[in-house]
């Protein structure tokens, strides 16, 4: 390798650097993470209560649960939890 082509590697390298370590740049990729990450926590959230609610819907099938709280107190309970 000449100088020359040193040099256009170096400089190569340089803007390279400078633009990672560039104030701007890393503002936005921070805030391209934050969005992200609130994003999936929504989602993760939603299917997790969705999931529950039909957990929630489905024990009241169960004899045990039938016997520890009787079906008008049971239907209650789940109507002033989860209003339609």
């Amino acid at each position: 390798m000449d100088s020359d082509e040193i040099l256009s590697e170096l400089k190569k390298v340089n803007s390279n650097l400078s633009k990672q370590i560039s104030f701007k740049r890393g503002f936005l990729l921070s805030m391209v993470q934050g969005i992200g990450s609130v994003v999936g926590a929504t989602l993760i959230a939603g299917i997790v209560i969705a999931l529950l609610y039909q957990f929630i819907i489905s024990i009241d099938t169960l004899p045990l649960i039938q016997k520890l709280f009787p079906q008008p107190t049971l239907q209650q309970l789940l109507n002033s939890t989860f209003k339609k």
